[in-house]
């Protein structure tokens, strides 16, 4: 199926895709461009930062300063008020800590899942703020990466009596509740009001030296407050050319406030005015004077100097109460810590590229793409970039890629792929300066040591204690610790449907039986109060969490749960989250259930080839994960896959922590 773009002339006939890109999309696009071409000509702060992301360059590390000690990270030791220890920076932290802090001028951390990556990103910040960084840049792809960063710095320095100013820029429905009262649009609302509260307060106070007295500007101010924005308008309006009906509705406005103003001018005592359209531009030096007379003030050069002090606060207060008067230009250029998505923070008005940043830290960098990261990289002095290459890549759309390739022949469409973190991270640079956190507290033992063994290379250590007691309730037919919930003996019954059309943007896959099995496991799982109540008192997230390696698996998986009351209100009480692997990395929940869909004839794997996409997908389970799928796609043909290696890895370790379970009598029993 063609996709027909909209161009003067075009034909388009039934069936067509029409693809419309909005304007902000398309000044993003633009403004990201612009920040590539920067940097690649050399003129960014960092005039040589595209060295940093080839192999092609041996670059050295350079030393900014000494060490931090292990006293001041002490600091960010946290106990309650038995003295028990509820975080400390562990050694891994530690060592990663001080080398990013000394070295640069681009750092690179990599996190695993659980490792503490966020944590680690604001005790950063407060120390380098308290050490005299005046300016710090904080950027994610996503919005709830910001905000989850945002809110450790903040509550870091409120819990230490220390004060930081904070701007979380953005839409503000994206904006986490704690994180409202340092919003743009919250800061520019508290100026304003202020401002509003002391106005005549102000105005007086420089009156006063002009020898006015108090209630002459009282009625300056009061005639602003009352008459100045409408008067403006009618101002803008009648320089405008107007049909009947037009003027109509200006004579109507008019007659409105010439009333208004009578009315009001009768209650001070003063003469009458006689208002036309045009004699608006005249009306308020006209008022002045006659004001001015009435209080026997006769200094033409006070008067005309508190008339323009006076339109000057007015102007402020415009200014406050426009969301197109750049003051967040002025929250930007003021503000210690600006915070804000990779892209969002692009905007124009925002003014990010006027100004230089102490230190740019870019969050999830792994999964965000060159043009993403360098809106940001342009403008920092220094550049702490943070991820993980082993979890999910940046997003490009096949037709792009190809694009890409054709331009580039010699460079593979696997090497385009990759991040610029993980060109960096594996580069001579960054052999010497990139650190690794290697302690994982999100996950119990049996879940981290998969993970660590299947993508870590064996090297991420679990550092939490067992599983919370109330797993003890579940019952033992439901598996254990690792469960792998195989469907082969489905046989035919248990393959994948592949669906495509128009409403699916594409292919996507479908597997039935493995949705009925999860609605009987979830069924299961949630049939003791008890077992629930346990769980939702211990987690701010839903508990049980269910990915999905396709969309439309998720789609027919919602519209499945809903069409059951009694799985229904598991969704809707925040018992159970459903959703797809691009979309859970940086979440967590106690139980997750993993739905791989494929299951074909071909023993075809699509993209569960994608080892970050697994792990992301198995690193998200803090107390149970259940895989569920047919181990025949796995046990022999694609064996050495991601997948197949995590079915070897189980299957090896039978017994209490690890257990394959056969489907059919758990799907029975619903």
């Amino acid at each position: 199926m063609q996709v027909v773009g909209l161009r003067r002339g075009a034909s388009f006939s039934a069936g067509d895709n029409i693809r419309l890109e909005s304007a902000l999309n398309a000044a993003s696009l633009l403004k990201r461009q612009r920040a590539v071409e920067t940097l690649v000509k050399g003129h960014g702060v960092i005039s040589n930062l595209p060295d940093f992301f080839t192999t092609e360059t041996m670059i050295e590390p350079t030393v900014y300063s000494a060490e931090p000690t292990d006293k001041e990270l002490d600091f960010y030791t946290e106990q309650n008020d038995d003295g028990e220890i509820l975080f400390s920076l562990n050694d891994d932290q530690r060592q990663a800590f001080k080398n990013l802090y000394t070295l640069g001028p681009i750092g690179l951390l990599q996190g695993p899942p659980g490792t503490g990556k966020t944590a680690f990103i604001s005790s950063f910040i407060h120390y380098a703020v308290e050490r005299g960084t005046q300016r710090i840049l904080l950027v994610s792809q996503s919005h709830e990466a910001v905000n989850n960063a945002a809110e450790k710095v903040k509550s870091l320095f409120q819990k230490n009596q220390h004060d930081i100013g904070i701007v979380r820029l953005g839409n503000e429905g994206q904006v986490s509740e704690s994180l409202l009262d340092v919003h743009e649009l919250a800061i520019q609302d508290h100026y304003r009001e202020k401002f509003r509260a002391e106005y005549k307060t102000r105005i007086n106070s420089v009156a006063e030296p002009l020898g006015l007295t108090n209630d002459f500007v009282s009625d300056l101010v009061d005639f602003e407050y009352s008459f100045g924005i409408t008067l403006d308008l009618l101002l803008s309006l009648s320089k405008i050319e107007m049909d009947n009906d037009f003027l109509k509705k200006f004579n109507d406005k008019l007659r409105r406030f010439t009333d208004k103003f009578h009315s009001y001018t009768e209650h001070k005592g003063l003469s009458s005015f006689s208002i036309e359209k045009n004699s608006l531009s005249s009306l308020r030096k006209t008022y002045h004077h006659t004001l001015a007379l009435h209080h026997n003030i006769y200094s033409e050069d006070a008067i005309e100097r508190i008339k323009q002090i006076v339109l000057l606060a007015n102007e402020w207060l415009k200014v406050m109460s426009s969301s197109k008067a750049n003051f967040q230009n002025f929250l930007v250029k003021t503000r210690t810590l600006i915070c804000g998505t990779c892209v969002g923070i692009g905007r124009a008005h925002y003014g990010i590229q006027e100004n230089i940043y102490d230190w740019v830290i870019i969050d999830e960098a792994a999964r965000s793409s060159a043009s993403e990261m360098a809106i940001a990289m342009q403008v920092g002095r220094r550049v702490l970039l943070v991820g993980d290459h082993k979890q999910l890549p940046p997003m490009f759309e096949d037709t792009h890629l190809k694009a890409a390739q054709r331009k580039l022949p010699k460079i593979s469409i696997k090497e385009l792929k990759r991040s610029d973190f993980e060109k960096s991270f594996l580069s001579p640079y960054g052999k010497l300066a990139g650190q690794t956190l290697l302690s994982q507290y999100r996950m119990s033992k049996p879940i981290g040591d998969l993970v660590s063994n299947c993508f870590y290379n064996g090297m991420l250590k679990t550092c939490r204690g067992n599983e919370k007691p109330y797993m003890e309730l579940l019952p033992s037919n439901l598996g254990t610790t690792v469960t792998w919930v195989d469907t082969s003996d489905a046989k035919q019954n248990a393959y994948e449907s592949k669906l495509s059309g128009k409403q699916i943007n594409g292919t996507s896959f479908v597997n039935e039986y493995e949705i009925k099995t999860i609605i009987s496991l979830v069924s299961h799982l949630t049939q003791k109060p008890d077992f629930i109540s346990a769980m939702l008192a211990d987690s701010i997230e839903p508990p049980i969490g269910i990915i999905c390696m396709y969309s439309e698996q998720k789609r027919q998986m919602i519209r499945q749960f809903n069409s059951i009351p009694s799985i229904r209100i598991l969704i809707e009480n925040g018992t159970v989250k459903i959703d797809t692997v691009d979309s859970y990395q940086g979440k967590e929940n106690k139980i997750i259930i993993v739905s791989l869909v494929r299951n074909n004839n071909a023993l075809n794997e699509g993209f569960l080839t994608s080892e970050q996409r697994i792990n992301v997908a198995l690193s998200r389970a803090q107390e149970r994960l259940y895989i569920i799928g047919a181990s025949a796609m796995w046990a022999n043909a694609n064996h050495d896959s991601p997948v197949g290696s995590i079915y070897s890895y189980i299957k090896a370790r039978l017994g209490e922590k690890h257990t394959i379970i056969n489907s059919i009598p758990l799907k029975g029993e619903l």
